[in-house]
């Protein structure tokens, strides 16, 4: 049976409108559950092709007419919602939204947002890399998010909620191509020089976390149990001093001092990572670091300074002064000079 014919076939009796960004496998298995069919036998119905196929475990093609035609919605609504779909409605504009494949990631959407919606399972939608914070309730819904039960409640750590506004501002000002692959970089540089317990920020707001977790179960049956946190968790810990470093590494000023080769532009660089408070130990003796330093001066070595005094490199075009942190960078709890 061709689109065509399919298209004139009536809608299932339960009409259901996507959430905006979500996958086409999330719909179809919500469309399944809510007119009581078999998630592989609607697959089947939408594309032969996948008939038999085990589940939603992975992307698969359908026509947007004959979904359209099936659940009764528009396609310009579908094509809308549904990132998957939306090449074969091109007169979009959808400029600003998440659109399927890399770097965007999915993940589940908001618990609370859905709840607000009257929907009670779990819905993975398309989001940004820098998609870490739902703005209207304050949940940690990036990175280490793998089920709904996983997001984190932030709002009592507004310094978390203030770095994901940070983190946009960034992409708007430096652009997302430039930003997202830094920020991969700055999260890998805090996690390496914090991974171990120390007075940091990190480990302060896990602290809190526990506590948090530890008052919750005091009363329940099951509190003689382990207390086991979401890796959601962690993630959320060292947000604002990865956004803190990325600001750092995205600056031009700050790159071009980095990747310089004499001694007291480098120090300089070093020196700003410390104040900043952005790392424990040595930022010199920083692993990760010192791969990005390394990976950036041999993607342009014709753009590397070459030594000289730091008011000649400030006056470079569209070097911008930065703004000097009052922060100290706290010692370790073990008492080591690295913590990584």
């Amino acid at each position: 049976m061709d689109n065509w014919m399919r298209s004139k076939l009536p809608p299932l009796p339960r009409r259901l409108p996507p959430v905006q960004g979500e996958t086409t496998l999330s719909y179809v298995d919500r469309l399944a559950k809510a007119n009581h069919l078999d998630s592989r036998n609607l697959i089947g119905y939408l594309n032969p092709e996948l008939t038999g196929t085990r589940g939603l475990q992975r992307r698969f093609d359908i026509s947007l007419d004959v979904l359209a035609a099936v659940t009764g919605i528009p396609t310009a609504h579908l094509a809308q919602a549904l990132p998957e779909i939306r090449p074969q409605h091109p007169d979009l504009h959808t400029t600003g939204q998440a659109a399927a494949g890399r770097p965007n990631r999915t993940q589940p959407a908001c618990r609370r947002c859905m709840a607000a919606k009257n929907i009670q399972t779990t819905v993975a939608i398309w989001a940004h890399p820098d998609h870490n914070i739902c703005p209207r309730h304050h949940l940690w819904i990036g990175h280490g998010v793998i089920d709904p039960t996983d997001q984190v409640e932030v709002a009592q750590l507004p310094e978390i909620p203030r770095a994901q506004v940070r983190h946009r501002n960034l992409i708007r000002r430096h652009g997302r191509g430039r930003v997202e692959p830094f920020y991969e970089h700055a999260r890998a540089v805090i996690d390496w020089s914090t991974n171990l317990p120390c007075d940091t920020g990190r480990w302060n707001r896990m602290d809190y976390f526990v506590a948090r977790e530890q008052a919750k179960t005091a009363s329940s049956p099951l509190r003689k149990r382990r207390l086991s946190l979401a890796r959601s968790h962690d993630y959320a810990a060292y947000y604002p001093e990865v956004i803190d470093l990325l600001s750092i590494l995205v600056s031009p000023y700050w790159l071009r001092i980095a990747v310089s080769d004499g001694a007291a532009e480098r120090e300089h660089f070093y020196n700003q990572v410390m104040k900043s408070g952005l790392t424990n130990g040595t930022p010199a003796l920083n692993r990760p670091l010192q791969k990005w330093i390394a990976r950036q001066r041999d993607s342009q070595p014709d753009q590397a300074p070459a030594a000289g005094d730091l008011s000649t490199i400030a006056n470079w075009p569209g070097c911008r002064r930065p703004l000097e942190s009052a922060r100290s960078r706290p010692p370790c709890r073990d008492g080591s000079d690295d913590g990584g």
